[in-house]
């Protein structure tokens, strides 16, 4: 069946993520033109669905604004040389995580905020980790909440992944934590960094958010992809969610009970429709707005 006339949608950056955000577009009906573009990609090694995509080397600036969403998947530095040469761009761009902005926030942020900008948050849209998240914290007495988020560069979606070696984890993987503290109504200027120290290569990060406090244990420095979000009232154990592969694991250590819910792996697609779809600004607007402030904070404070 021919996709149906719809969105013109243009990504920038042809590597490991870039790709993977091709895919899951590329079968979206309401997307009627998908293009990459890629300085240095090498169409006999990708993992690209469409073995027939044209890859331009170069933006065009005069053909950009015929775009609905135009998606950013570079390294920091690039990112902020492609929002100030899409300055002009009046639709929706959608920049990949992590954003660090390292000096003039407050007018970066009068930018983003007044533009149709976001920051790539799938996690966000993982309706089933809402609901059994959201399920614990409206059951039981919740006051602390610890995320063990451990990755290897080990091939996944069929290519390595890369991390970005000027920043530490901790920055990397917070927008996903912000995601996921976010499944609830909240009140977005409630954090407050508490304290950081990386000891054996494992980084520690504290914080408070709404009435909460947080711990996310990280590394990228292992074999390890370990992944669980753990309950507690006060130093007790209540609930754990493990995140596997294709279904999240939820052990509750006060009902002895052990659960399996399978995991919608569609986040990213559910994410680009919400987008493409929704006109009005909204609560998930809001929240790429305050974590790009949170961003900037947070490397400030893990530099002091």
């Amino acid at each position: 069946m021919p996709k149906q006339i719809g969105n013109n949608v243009l990504i920038l950056g042809g590597g490991r993520w870039g790709q993977v955000t091709y895919n899951n577009l590329y079968k979206v009906k309401s997307i009627s033109h998908l293009e990459l573009v890629s300085k240095s990609f090498n169409l006999k090694e990708n993992i690209l669905l469409n073995k027939n995509i044209l890859i331009n080397k170069y933006l065009n600036l005069e053909k950009y604004k015929k775009y609905n969403l135009i998606i950013i998947c570079k390294n920091n530095l690039t990112k902020n040389y492609f929002l100030r040469k899409l300055k002009d761009f009046k639709r929706n761009i959608v920049v990949e995580k992590p954003l660090i902005i390292k000096k003039n926030i407050n007018s970066f942020l009068k930018i983003f905020k007044k533009k149709k900008y976001f920051l790539s948050l799938p996690w966000y849209f993982d309706n089933i980790l809402k609901k059994i998240y959201s399920k614990i914290l409206k059951n039981n007495k919740i006051n602390r909440i610890q995320f063990k988020w451990f990755d290897t560069n080990k091939s996944k979606y069929g290519l390595f992944k890369k991390f970005d070696n000027n920043i530490n984890y901790s920055e990397d993987v917070f927008s996903h934590i912000f995601s996921i503290l976010n499944y609830n109504k909240s009140d977005l200027s409630s954090l407050k960094f508490i304290d950081f120290k990386i000891l054996e290569n494992i980084e520690k990060l504290r914080f408070s958010y709404n009435n909460l406090e947080i711990e996310l244990i990280c590394s990228n420095k292992f074999n390890n992809s370990n992944r669980n979000i753990v309950f507690f009232n006060d130093n007790r154990k209540i609930i754990k969610i493990s995140i596997l592969h294709n279904y999240y694991k939820v052990k509750d250590y006060k009902k002895k009970l052990n659960q399996r819910y399978k995991r919608n792996l569609n986040q990213l697609m559910i994410q680009y429709r919400y987008i493409l779809k929704n006109k009005k600004e909204d609560s998930f607007k809001r929240i790429c707005d305050f974590l790009i402030l949170y961003q900037y904070e947070l490397n400030k404070f893990l530099k002091n």
